[in-house]
């Protein structure tokens, strides 16, 4: 039976993005800005972020407009305990909700909905991207991050190439377009998407960079590096022996930031934005 993206944010993946949130957060906190930037000089008074996480995003974007209200939706209940916690501890007024954004109720139409890597796992794209629009104010303002091509992402794609070799079978050959981290890649497709979906004055600016991996060693950057992604689901689905996988991954991360760190690779995303 195929698994929905509920049960899976609510199962291993979930629990897994919320024990790791601190190091999944500090791999992705070059994008947070460029997303709040992506609102232009709007100042919004009612923001949405959708697929919010463990709520880092919701939390800067209240940080950054304190007299607008801030929701974050996402479908993953142990995610948004930690966003809650953070939340409290951090003394900011967030509202988080669990479920599917595409299904949300709000007290008053947004301004601005904001998503870091949260827009990728819609099975039938345009209609979810109709109903978000139908949570907007006219003229709100839309800005996210989706991944590029899996070849541009380093991160996610050498540790790939260090499981190939140690694989059982070949893997399947995965649907470009399916819901998933790559499923936005296709600059083309996703404007049409948008703009079949209703947004106008549709955008999407290429980031280019390098990405920090936690660990403060070689062997802990690798070991993190062999968690996410493809090359975890690899490893899962064919139960495969991790200590040369990791050792192969640290051969990786040695050339590409030398034995001692810090432990960088290349990723790029693109910054999408939109008007409702």
């Amino acid at each position: 039976m195929t698994q929905t993206q509920e049960e899976y944010w609510n199962e291993d993946a979930g629990d897994f993005w919320a024990k790791e949130a601190d190091a999944l957060d500090g791999i992705l906190e070059p994008f947070l800005n460029p997303i709040l930037e992506g609102l232009g000089g709007h100042n919004p008074q009612h923001i949405v972020d959708i697929g919010c996480g463990a709520g880092s995003l919701s939390l800067l974007a209240k940080r950054r407009y304190p007299a607008a209200t801030c929701t974050g939706l996402d479908l993953s209940v142990p995610m948004l305990g930690v966003a809650q916690d953070r939340a409290a501890a951090a003394g900011l007024d967030v509202s988080f909700i669990a479920g599917d954004a595409t299904k949300a109720q709000l007290d008053a139409p947004a301004d601005a909905m904001i998503s870091r890597y949260g827009i990728m796992f819609f099975e039938e794209p345009v209609d979810a991207f109709i109903k978000l629009r139908g949570l907007m104010a006219a003229g709100g303002r839309f800005s996210a991050v989706c991944w590029q091509e899996m070849p541009k992402n380093g991160w996610l794609a050498k540790p790939m190439r260090a499981v190939l070799p140690f694989l059982k079978e070949p893997p399947p050959e995965p649907d470009p377009h399916a819901p998933g981290p790559f499923a936005f890649a296709d600059k083309a497709r996703v404007v049409g998407i948008l703009e079949q979906a209703g947004w106008q004055d549709v955008a999407m600016t290429p980031w280019e960079g390098k990405l920090k991996l936690p660990g403060e060693t070689l062997d802990e950057a690798a070991n993190f590096m062999t968690t996410l992604g493809p090359a975890s689901s690899l490893i899962k689905a064919q139960g495969l022996d991790l200590e040369p996988i990791v050792a192969a991954v640290m051969d990786i991360l040695k050339a590409e930031s030398g034995p001692d760190g810090p432990y960088e690779m290349e990723a790029a995303a693109w910054v999408l934005t939109a008007k409702a």
